[in-house]
């Protein structure tokens, strides 16, 4: 306690005595204003400066509006959470806005094999260490809804499955279906190992070994070329749409769209 009381003191030596009070009783919580003048310029038009909030206020009224229309959003990974009850949350960042995704639908479009069989336990560990090699990916969401946490800080819930499914029924599925082998679109890196990357496209989440990610260059390590968050031009090298059962097997590369 002792040394928490010294460390205020020095701390608060060079501020006026008017505003140690405020310092040494804790966070500021306001005073009886009830109402804000106008902003008042001083004509500064090389510092931009917003109210505290007015940002967050657009992006929440944006982000209700893609829950109303089921509209798919992108978001950064920046996070692992675990529930009291034991529940893996991958946690994604869209603008201001925490966006929370339960890990079994966050992952159900990804490659993990044998996941079936694994007790909860197991799938408990590889969901974290999946995600943890995601940190700063760029992935797909539908927001289901919003709610806030304990300190009033607003956060959505949402799905990536329902994101990839949309986009593979509007790719691979539906009457407009726009992509063949040969086709070439822009993929997301959601993450990278020694000998591969693994990239979200088109509703797919697809591993692109090193021989498809050059054919001019030996690539010795992947991870050491190509990073998380990165996006990579990419094009559809094998195809096969199994309409019965809904689903698409897909082998991407970003060689064939180099040139020498």
């Amino acid at each position: 306690m002792e040394n928490k009381e010294k460390v205020v003191q020095e701390s608060t030596n060079e501020i006026p005595a008017e505003n140690r009070s405020r310092i040494e009783k804790g966070p500021y919580t306001g005073t009886n204003i009830t109402k804000l003048g106008p902003a008042i310029s001083d004509e500064n038009d090389l510092v931009v400066a917003e109210m505290p909030g007015a940002n967050q206020r657009a992006e929440i009224a944006k982000m209700e509006r893609a829950i109303k229309d089921g509209s798919i959003c992108y978001g950064k990974v920046v996070g692992v959470e675990v529930t009291n009850r034991n529940e893996v949350h991958i946690v994604v960042k869209r603008d201001t806005l925490r966006v929370v995704i339960p890990a079994e639908d966050f992952f159900a479009h990804s490659v993990m094999k044998d996941m079936d069989k694994e007790s909860e336990e197991g799938k408990f560990i590889r969901y974290r260490r999946k995600a943890s090699h995601m940190f700063g990916a760029a992935v797909s969401f539908i927001p289901k809804g919003m709610g806030y946490d304990d300190n009033g800080v607003p956060f959505v819930v949402a799905s990536r499955k329902s994101s990839m499914d949309k986009l593979q029924e509007r790719h691979f599925f539906g009457p407009n279906a726009d992509v063949t082998v040969g086709s070439v679109a822009k993929a997301s890196i959601v993450s990278v190992g020694p000998r591969y990357v693994t990239v979200e496209c088109l509703g797919l989440e697809v591993v692109i070994g090193t021989g498809g990610l050059s054919a001019f260059a030996y690539i010795e390590d992947a991870s050491q070329e190509y990073h998380t968050g990165d996006g990579l031009i990419v094009a559809v090298e094998k195809l096969d749409v199994d309409k019965e059962n809904h689903k698409v097997t897909a082998e991407l590369s970003h060689a064939l769209c180099r040139t020498p």
